[in-house]
């Protein structure tokens, strides 16, 4: 008899604790799809993030624009291993800036500013980018077949 009160009140409190009436709240989950990458290359072709003159994740800052200014990210910028070599790896925005865009800039070690505009399908939760453009340029669209993975010269 103690077993089966104490398992209604389990039961009655596992139903009262999750029950959410708030009707202001949103689902939210993690970001599925957000990352993009990148080779960075010197003008002879040589990767930036190896060698001589090694550029490191911590050299690079990320801007999201967010309410008409640019703010710190706080996403994490990474050095990832592809094809054998060092690249970055960021994730884009999933601050709508309109339309389902988001911006995002990337600030190199040598002060040059690049804009990464993407295209988000679920903003705000489960966000997948699903177009990309780099400097106003069109890189790359979900119907493509390739990976998100650019090389830059720098």
């Amino acid at each position: 008899m103690k077993t089966a009160i104490l398992l209604s009140l389990v039961l009655l409190t596992t139903f009262v604790a999750c029950d959410n009436n708030d009707s202001t709240s949103r689902d939210c989950c993690t970001n599925v799809d957000t990352y993009i990458d990148f080779r960075i290359v010197n003008l002879e072709g040589e990767n930036r993030m190896e060698g001589t003159d090694t550029w490191t994740a911590e050299d690079f800052e990320v801007y999201d624009y967010i309410s008409n200014e640019w703010k710190a990210s706080t996403n994490n910028v990474m050095l990832i291993e592809r094809d054998d070599e060092n690249c970055l790896r960021i994730f884009a925005s999933e601050e709508i800036v309109y339309n389902s865009i988001s911006e995002t800039k990337l600030v190199f070690p040598n002060g040059e500013e690049d804009i990464i505009k993407t295209e988000l399908l679920n903003p705000g939760g489960g966000s997948v980018v699903i177009k990309l453009w780099y400097n106003e340029t069109l890189l790359w669209e979900a119907t493509d077949s390739k990976d998100r993975f650019f090389t830059i010269s720098k």
